[in-house]
């Protein structure tokens, strides 16, 4: 009597992990570049007021998606803060007081209404186009 498992057909070609070269692997899909930026206290202005700048943190790969109108409609109804953009990108230190830049020559700025890590494997982003 054999046993199911010496029956079953060998596992042809390359194991790959989800840092591979899998075209369909999390890494693949991030293809938009984004500059996450912090706010900073700036040069005193005029009324001896600290202004609010923008340090850039890091560039790093993400995907920038925007939401149905339906998933908008949903989360409007629930009275949260509407976001019209997810944005996925690896484990890092981002926070919704930061804003992200879609770079090089778009010039779109997000700002961040929520920051979700599922599981330690990618943060899915809630954001606002604001320009």
């Amino acid at each position: 009597l054999q046993h199911p498992a010496d029956d079953a057909p060998a596992i042809i070609g390359p194991v790959r992990s989800r840092r591979g070269t899998d075209p369909m692997s999390f890494d693949s899909m991030l293809k938009d570049t984004l500059v996450i930026e912090r706010a900073t206290a700036g040069a005193v202005d005029g009324y001896g007021q600290p202004a609010q700048t923008w340090a850039t943190l890091a560039t790093v790969s993400g995907l920038v998606q925007s939401k149905s109108v339906k998933e908008m409609a949903l989360t409007s109804q629930e009275g949260a803060v509407i976001a019209n953009h997810t944005i996925y990108m690896d484990v890092r230190d981002v926070t919704a007081a930061d804003r992200l830049k879609l770079s090089p020559d778009d010039g779109r700025i997000f700002e961040l209404t929520g920051v979700r890590n599922i599981m330690g494997h990618h943060l899915e982003l809630d954001a606002v186009a604001i320009t």
